[in-house]
């Protein structure tokens, strides 16, 4: 009987055998190892004249016999790499070409399986969390978002304007909402011009595409995008507004800044927004408002008529329905029947309308509703489309082209619904009328956050 013993040696197992109860003689003078002398009676001598099939290679039995364990690629159905413990097999024919051992571990691949590098997985060096490819060492997709779990990339969440790394915390795709610099060149900003929620009046200096400091203006912030400043002047700009309550841009009232958008009431200011594009001076009797951007600037308005403020009752990523397929969703609580808007130019690809008052829907059901639902969809230049649910009514039919601002239909409360309120959403263009949610900034407000008051810069 052999017993069998396995070595690693040179990246290959290698079987050192010996006779149980027999010795195996050391190197001869001629340095061949010899063998036991029965074992050597026991070979039969091959038939010189018996015919030889080449096609055939030799197969090691999968099962153990008296020569030893059984070979693992034996059970391979295909030739490849395959991971056996902290080893990395080379399989071919049935066989074991060569046996390398990982150092770090083996990653599962199936015949493509491989030591454990960052080469193999961005994720292998790194603790539980969420990274900047660049940040890990991806080679492929340094600006997307990685997951790691248990030293693996769980999934990649793709980052339309790039990763944000935050140089400590858990990085996250960049939008105004991380940063309200992000997308800014280097200056002075008021706050509530690059999308800041948390402090609209503040001033902003932004270096880097980071906030480098925010100061706290007691007075509010003015002044054009780049060169803004606090607002010294104790007078209230809306004391010039002898025209009456509205919306007056600081040149109107030759006080204040004049590209800001006061509004007034009783010769006071309510609001007032700093107009990155410059305000727009209108005849009297109509109201000021600020400049669009250039055409081509990307970017969407928010979906409700301009210089209306609405609340965020549901911002996106939240544990209650915002998550999955609708991870970038929000919803703005406002009365049945407000006027909904585009948030982009486009196409209408999609439009419900039957559901009516009366029916089981209309006033707000469970997930049966889920689908009986008023929508319009609509497609965008690039690619992708935004979806407005829960209408009243759509006001647009399938194929129309829409203007931004223009108005599209009323909000309401249909379909799977707790209350009266309007759920817009980016999508990818999938064929159907709803499509997993992707990344959606508004010019006027960034990615505002549930409780956030926001006022539509969506203007003619």
């Amino acid at each position: 009987m052999l017993n069998n013993r396995w070595s690693l040696f040179g990246g290959a197992l290698v079987a050192l055998s010996s006779a149980c109860g027999d010795m195996v003689e050391p190197l001869g003078s001629d340095g061949a190892v010899r063998s036991d002398a029965r074992a050597d009676r026991a070979a039969p001598s091959p038939d010189a004249s018996a015919p030889i099939d080449a096609s055939v290679p030799p197969v090691m039995d999968a099962g153990a016999d008296a020569s030893g364990p059984a070979d693992p690629c034996a059970q391979q159905q295909q030739d490849g790499t395959l991971c056996d413990g902290m080893l990395l097999r080379t399989c071919a024919m049935g066989r074991t070409v060569t046996s390398v051992p990982c150092m770090d571990g083996c990653i599962d691949r199936g015949t493509m399986s491989a030591c454990a590098s960052d080469a193999v997985d961005p994720c292998f060096n790194d603790p539980d969390g969420d990274y900047c490819g660049s940040t890990i060492g991806a080679t492929t997709r340094q600006n997307d978002l990685y997951r790691c779990r248990n030293r693996r990339t769980e999934r990649v969440d793709a980052c339309a304007d790039g990763c944000f790394d935050r140089m400590g915390a858990t990085d996250v795709c960049a939008s105004d909402m991380v940063d309200p610099c992000f997308n800014d060149p280097d200056g002075r900003y008021c706050g509530g011009s690059i999308g800041s929620t948390s402090r609209p009046n503040d001033l902003y200096t932004c270096a880097g595409r980071r906030t480098a400091n925010v100061q706290a203006c007691a007075m509010g912030c003015e002044g054009a995008a780049g060169m803004a400043a606090c607002r010294t002047s104790t007078t209230d700009p809306c004391t010039n507004a002898t025209l009456g309550d509205g919306l007056y841009c600081g040149r109107s009232l030759m006080a204040g800044s004049v590209d800001t958008l006061y509004d007034c009431r009783a010769r006071r200011t309510v609001s007032a927004m700093a107009c990155a594009h410059g305000c727009l001076v209108r005849p009297p009797g109509m109201p000021d408002a600020c400049n669009p951007p250039p055409s081509g600037t990307p970017g969407y308005r928010l979906p409700f008529a301009c210089m209306s403020a609405q609340t965020v009752s549901q911002g996106n990523n939240t544990a209650f329905s915002h998550n999955g397929t609708q991870a970038w969703a929000y919803d703005f609580s406002m009365p049945r029947g407000t006027p909904v808007h585009a948030m982009e130019a486009g196409t209408v690809t999609h439009v419900n309308g039957s559901v009516v008052p009366g029916g089981a829907c209309w006033n707000g059901g469970g997930s049966e509703c889920a689908n009986t639902v008023n929508y319009v969809s609509i497609q965008h230049a690039d690619g992708t489309r935004t979806l407005y649910l829960h209408l009243d009514a759509p006001e647009v039919a399938r194929g129309a082209a829409v203007t931004r601002g223009q108005r599209i239909g009323r909000s309401g409360n249909t379909g799977w619904s707790t209350g009266a309120h309007l759920h817009v959403q980016r999508q990818a263009n999938c064929g159907s009328w709803f499509c997993t949610s992707q990344t959606l900034t508004f010019q006027e407000a960034g990615m505002p956050a549930s409780g956030a008051r926001v006022t539509s810069n969506n203007c003619p």
